[in-house]
């Protein structure tokens, strides 16, 4: 293979880290020689955006030294870099202040950010006008390069997801955009390699709320224990600044007239009470409970998606939506790609893609789904990344929950595989029923031989990016 190519390998390899010189060093520690690098031709693919096209003219001429080019290359990119980010922002800012927006909501957490955005874009859109940041941006330069292209009005609603690769992050994107109201959709122990600790990982999320202007709304995912005792030592200071903070989960939404819980294969049931802002209990009790309930059932699996649409309905009592409205607005909500959703295959095989899914708080979720389902279940799993130095534990608890769910496993060859392995024999599952595969083209043929009429085939993160591999 000719140099060209293994730089378009290394650059591809170089984005799927974020462009992090350490897990990128930690990735050619791994493969260190170009006959490596040469195996991920078909696994990797480069996106050639401006800033790759530019690291590959600068890197072009050095054959024999790829990798420290690339990285030098890179240091000296940002520095322009940098400069650039500020001129976009500020555009871009001058662009929001003349919008007069009827509400800007900010979103993070070590998971379900995109499944709340795109409940609340749905729900919301029922009756306003709803931009929301497309998948996958989430930094500061992404979130002003697409409002620079979007085209807004006074009144509308913009709903901004927040990533975080850094210290930081969060806070420049939460001062640029300035939401009116923030919501920490959960943290876990995602992205521990990036932040060193679960402390900092906290910390980075919690940005958000501790970037909000005072008298604005923080909303919070009590279902996360984690996030509930972060949120707990930052409390008394977000009262002293006068943010609003309000809990929301999957349960005890009563008071605001909202009911959900999880039909098994067949989705959720939603109900709403048509007496605004009043509980079924405190309803009139000469209306039958029938009449004044208003059911919504969609195809979307998982009673744990019930926080989303409570704070989806949150949103909606705060712009004065009618309950009608936010029945409706819950009706149209369809189910997310690689997020739990159900397919229904040949032989009435019922396949869930929740490839995805990366963290144990969604592998748990799923768990709870695929009980619920009355079929034989074969899993397919590459285990969790970015754990840093928690790596193995965090794969020996993944091995040890799903042991008891699947009759079959396929498990990747990924660095962590041997810990998932363990905690599988731990969890008693029987070894024989193991098959092990390297890539997901080897995981078709595999599901093709083993699988019967009428099974339930769970995909998890089973083909990870090349930076993991």
């Amino acid at each position: 293979m000719i140099a060209i190519d293994r730089l378009k390998i290394l650059i591809g390899v170089l984005q799927s880290s974020h462009y992090d010189r350490q897990l990128f060093w930690a990735w050619i520690g791994r493969h260190p020689t170009p006959t490596d690098w040469d195996k991920f031709q078909d696994k990797v693919k480069a996106d050639w955006t401006l800033k790759a096209k530019i690291l590959f003219l600068a890197s072009i001429t050095f054959s024999q030294a790829i990798p420290c080019a690339l990285i030098l290359n890179l240091k000296f990119l940002r520095r322009g870099e940098g400069i650039a980010i500020k001129w976009i922002a500020f555009r871009a800012k001058k662009r929001l202040q003349k919008i007069k927006f009827r509400m800007i909501v900010g979103i993070t957490g070590s998971f379900g950010k995109t499944t709340t955005k795109e409940i609340i874009t749905q729900i919301l859109g029922e009756k306003f006008r709803v931009h929301e940041t497309p998948e996958n941006v989430n930094t500061l330069l992404g979130i002003a390069g697409w409002i620079l292209r979007t085209k807004f009005q006074d009144g509308d609603i913009l709903i901004v997801e927040m990533g975080a690769y850094r210290k930081g992050d969060i806070t420049a994107a939460a001062r640029f955009v300035k939401p009116t109201v923030g919501i920490l959709t959960g943290l876990n122990e995602a992205h521990r390699e990036r932040f060193g600790s679960l402390e900092q990982t906290a910390a980075a999320k919690c940005e958000l709320i501790d970037a909000l202007s005072p008298g604005r709304i923080a909303l919070w995912n009590q279902d996360s224990l984690l996030l509930r005792e972060a949120v707990e030592i930052r409390l008394a200071d977000w009262e002293k600044r006068e943010i609003q903070s309000i809990p929301y989960g999957r349960k005890d939404n009563e008071s605001m007239g909202f009911l959900c819980e999880g039909a098994g294969e067949s989705g959720l049931l939603v109900r709403i009470d048509r007496n605004q802002n009043k509980s079924s209990r405190e309803a009139d009790k000469n209306i039958p409970t029938f009449s004044r309930m208003l059911e919504c059932r969609m195809p979307i699996l998982g009673e744990h998606v019930c926080q989303e649409f409570a704070v989806a309905v949150m949103l909606g009592n705060l712009l004065g939506m009618s309950r009608e409205e936010i029945a409706k607005g819950c009706q149209s909500v369809r189910p997310l790609p690689r997020r739990l959703a159900p397919i229904l295959a040949p032989g009435d095989r019922l396949i869930i893609d929740d490839s995805y899914n990366i963290t144990l708080d969604g592998v748990g979720a799923a768990l709870e789904v695929l009980a619920s389902i009355n079929r034989r279940k074969i899993g397919v799993f590459a285990g969790i990344p970015e754990g840093g130095k928690e790596s193995d534990r965090i794969n020996e608890e993944l091995g040890r929950k799903i042991a008891s769910a699947f009759e079959i496993i396929l498990l990747g060859n990924t660095p962590v595989a041997e810990a998932v392995l363990r905690g599988l024999k731990e969890g008693g599952f029987n070894e024989t029923h193991i098959i092990r595969y390297t890539d997901g083209k080897e995981v078709e043929s595999i599901v093709a031989r083993v699988a019967h009429d009428n099974d339930c085939i769970y995909f998890s993160a089973y083909d990870w990016p090349a930076i993991y591999l």
